[in-house]
C-alpha cells in the first residue's frame, strides 16, 4: 500500500510540477502545490513516529517539503493571477 502510494504520490508531483510550468500566469497551481506537500509531507515524513535510526533523516525531509511549501506559497502572492498581490 506505501508503494503504492508513494509511486502517486510522484505521479500527481509530477503532473502538479507541469501544470505550475504552464500556467505560470496563474495563482491557482502554486496553491494547488502547497496543499499537495504540506499533506505529503504530513504523511510519508512522519518523524516524530520514526525509530531512532531514521528520525535525522525523516525530519529533514519534512522540513525539506515545508521549506517548499514556502517558496510556493511566494509564488502564489506573487504570481499576477486573480489573487496577485501586485494587480491593480
Amino acid at each position: 500500500m506505501e508503494f503504492r502510494l508513494r509511486i502517486e504520490q510522484g505521479f500527481v508531483h509530477d503532473a502538479a510540477v507541469y501544470c505550475l510550468q504552464l500556467a505560470s500566469r496563474r495563482a491557482g497551481p502554486p496553491l494547488a502545490l502547497v496543499i499537495f506537500t504540506l499533506a505529503a509531507g504530513l504523511l510519508f515524513h512522519d518523524f516524530w513516529n520514526a525509530d531512532a535510526a531514521s528520525k535525522l533523516i525523516q525530519s529533514i525531509h519534512f522540513w525539506k517539503s515545508v521549506s517548499i511549501s514556502g517558496g510556493m506559497l511566494m509564488a502564489f502572492a506573487f504570481s499576477p493571477g486573480r489573487y496577485s498581490v501586485d494587480r491593480s
